[in-house]
């Protein structure tokens, strides 16, 4: 209730942050509008929520695409527990409960609250990725007139937000939410800082860092917006106006990142996490990634899921970052310090995207544009093109509801390719046919709906393309296993074993494997190393209780089952009935 509040009073904070930001007010701003008009109500929030749900309503009946969402399920009962939920700011974001790489406890707590109205439903998870992004709409929009965008323009830009096809990913795919949950805390903080600005009153200051730790308990680059807040105080703020609270701002910024800080390092043990990260490596690397997302803004003709970086075509990106070039120049009017600001915070917050593992092949995925492509609309906000970004003229009024059309139309059809798992895996290797990634996933999926023959042949292509891919050999492993071909099944087993010593999973199959062509002690000697990697290991120990239970080993059968109670594991009745307590059957 205390957050909810505190929203509330955000997006009733006064319009306008210093008196010389009312001098350079201009016709669409709220003096302009008469009570009851268009733009002087609420009617503008309406019509952009309109606008979204009637884009995005057909994703509510999405299913999971087996991108990470469908591990929510294999850790539903841990997620599904209210009582859990101070577990949740003790591990990362995949459920390590020691190291990892990802400290994002609000994206859990998040998919709490799906689970305990909604269940395994996944339209559940869908609704709320849709009702996120219609809420990051709203505040875009207020944001945008805090800046002092006349309305009218602040409308169109905020309608070009809510449809734009390259947040498409962001909203139709169930772990997208991470970024809009962090646009929405970080455009939450954004506005309470302007009106800490206005007002200078704790109420204000206390929000601002408020929703900066839930910005930051979200994803990491969150800490960006520390900079862009102290750039603003620099350059975007009057001179004159009362800076005593700056002090206040500054300590307060310093807390709140340095506990996060301390709570990110001892969950995940350090900092960075374990993952191998290289950082000037990354950037250097990646760089010619950031003209692509550019491309995707100005020409969104080229969607892709999990795209890699030789896939990204060059030229619409270089075409993209020259008209960007072209329409700063050629803008008759502009505040340069406000057109700093918004490519700033296009950089900022896009540019740690490109920090990845580089233990994997990196993808530029388009729900990191998200937030970023904020900042880019601060930037041609600012631009004024013989009328045409001001939308002064009825004629610019007209082409811009064609555009919006335009790209509502390229979103709606690009939606599609996420309404489940085969026609999310097939757009991703269409966008990336080079990636052996993307080839292993839609051979997976084809296992999993029982097409063995395509997923042997899509399996085969990614072991071709890269025979160092890990997953590729253990899933080709159980499409041999399937069909009859042990000898090729342990082969494929072992490869992935010798990749990666790690994979849990492919001591599982090459123990069932080895169970089936009954060779019990090779089985359970392979199931037990699944163990020592992975000791909370659900199917292991179950296969070993019955196993044993088989073999009529009562010892080591009841210590499984006291293993599997101890982790909450589900145990199968037969299992239990031989060790009931005294006085029970």
């Amino acid at each position: 209730m205390l957050l909810l509040r505190l929203v509330n009073a955000v997006c009733r904070s006064g319009a306008s942050m210093s008196h010389k930001h009312k001098t350079i007010e201009k016709a669409g701003t709220p003096e302009a509008y008469p009570a009851g008009s268009f733009f002087a109500s609420y009617k503008p929030y309406a019509v952009i929520a309109f606008a979204g749900l009637l884009l995005y309503f057909r994703t509510v009946f999405f299913d999971f695409s087996y991108l990470d969402d469908n591990g929510l399920m294999d850790k539903f009962d841990f997620i599904s527990k209210l009582a859990n939920l101070p577990d949740f700011f003790r591990r990362d974001a995949f459920n390590a409960v020691s190291g990892g790489s990802y400290y994002r406890p609000m994206l859990t707590v998040s998919f709490m609250l799906d689970a305990l109205w909604g269940g395994k439903n996944p339209g559940a998870y869908h609704f709320s990725n849709l009702v996120m992004h219609l809420a990051v709409c709203g505040l875009f929009y207020r944001v945008l007139l805090k800046l002092n965008i006349s309305r009218a323009p602040a409308f169109f830009w905020a309608l070009f937000f809510t449809v734009h096809p390259a947040l498409t990913q962001a909203v139709a795919w169930v772990p997208g939410r991470n970024d809009i949950l962090l646009a929405f805390f970080v455009l939450l903080s954004f506005l309470s800082f302007l009106a800490f600005l206005e007002e200078r009153t704790k109420t204000r200051l206390a929000a601002h860092l408020l929703f900066l730790l839930l910005a930051l308990l979200t994803k990491e680059t969150a800490a960006v917006l520390c900079a862009l807040c102290a750039f603003y105080l620099a350059f975007m703020r009057e001179r004159q106006r009362e800076s005593g609270g700056d002090a206040l701002l500054w300590a307060g910024w310093f807390v709140v990142v340095a506990a996060w800080l301390a709570a990110r390092a001892e969950v995940l043990k350090n900092v960075m996490g374990d993952a191998p990260f290289d950082i000037l490596a990354s950037l250097s690397g990646n760089f010619p990634a950031l003209a692509a997302y550019l491309g995707k803004i100005f020409f969104p003709v080229n969607l892709g899921i999990l795209q890699v970086l030789r896939d990204l075509p060059a030229w619409y990106g270089l075409a993209a970052v020259g008209l960007t070039g072209f329409l700063i120049y050629a803008s008759k009017t502009k505040r340069v310090n406000y057109l700093v600001f918004g490519g700033l915070w296009f950089l900022l917050f896009l540019l740690p995207s490109f920090i990845q593992s580089s233990a994997a092949v990196p993808n530029f995925s388009e729900h990191r544009i998200y937030l970023p492509l904020a900042g880019f609309i601060f930037l041609l906000a600012e631009l004024d093109l013989r009328g045409v970004f001001k939308l002064s003229g009825r004629g610019a009024a007209a082409a811009g509801a064609v555009v919006l059309c335009l790209l509502a139309a390229v979103s709606f059809f690009y939606s599609g390719h996420f309404r489940d798992k085969i026609s999310f895996w097939k757009k991703a290797v269409a966008s990336s046919p080079g990636s052996a990634f993307n080839h292993n996933n839609l051979g997976a999926m084809y296992y999993l709906d029982g097409d063995l023959s395509n997923a042997q042949r899509v399996l085969e292509a990614a072991a071709a393309i890269n025979p160092g891919e890990r997953r590729v050999h253990s899933n080709l492993g159980l499409v041999y296993m399937d069909t009859g071909r042990p000898k090729e099944a342990e082969a494929e087993y072992l490869k992935e074993i010798a990749i990666d010593a790690r994979c849990d999973n492919a001591y599982l199959n090459l123990g069932l494997l080895y169970y089936d062509l009954g060779l019990v002690d090779k089985a359970e000697a392979v199931w037990e190393t699944a163990l020592l990697i992975n000791p909370d290991f659900a199917k292991v120990y179950t296969n070993l209780a019955v196993l044993n239970y088989r073999r009529r080993n009562a010892a080591r059968t009841k210590y499984y089952i006291e293993q599997m109670i101890r982790r909450n594991i589900y145990v199968p009745p037969g299992l239990l009935t031989p060790f009931a307590p005294a006085g029970k059957k």
